[in-house]
C-alpha cells in the first residue's frame, strides 16, 4: 500500500489492500471513496481522456471529485491516479482489462 495513506486503515482498505478489486467499502472513509471514484466512470473518462492534469480532467471527472470530496481535489486526485492504477494493474492481471 502507498505510504501516503490517509490516517488509520478501515477494515475495507485492509481488503483492498490485499485485493483492491474488492467490492468492500466503508461509509465515511476518504480512501474507500477515493477507491469508488477510481472504479467508476468519472475516472474512466478521465484516464481515456489520458489526463495526469487535474485542470486538464474531463469536467465528468472534476465535478465527480468536487461532489464527493469537496476540498483538497488535487490530493484526492493523486489518491484516485494510484488506486486507478492499482486498480487497472489488477485487471490486466486477472485479464479483465
Amino acid at each position: 500500500m502507498e505510504a501516503a495513506m490517509t490516517k488509520a486503515l478501515c477494515p475495507a482498505c485492509v481488503d483492498a489492500a490485499g485485493n483492491v478489486l474488492t467490492g468492500s467499502y466503508r461509509a465515511g472513509c476518504r480512501e474507500c471513496e477515493a477507491r469508488a471514484v477510481a472504479h467508476g466512470p468519472a475516472w474512466f473518462a478521465a484516464e481515456k481522456a489520458n489526463r495526469v492534469s487535474l485542470a486538464d480532467a474531463p469536467e465528468i471527472y472534476r465535478h465527480a471529485l468536487h461532489k464527493v470530496f469537496g476540498k483538497d481535489l488535487e490530493h484526492w486526485h493523486q489518491r484516485v491516479m494510484l488506486w486507478g492504477k492499482r486498480i487497472k494493474e489488477a485487471r490486466t492481471i486477472e485479464g479483465k482489462a
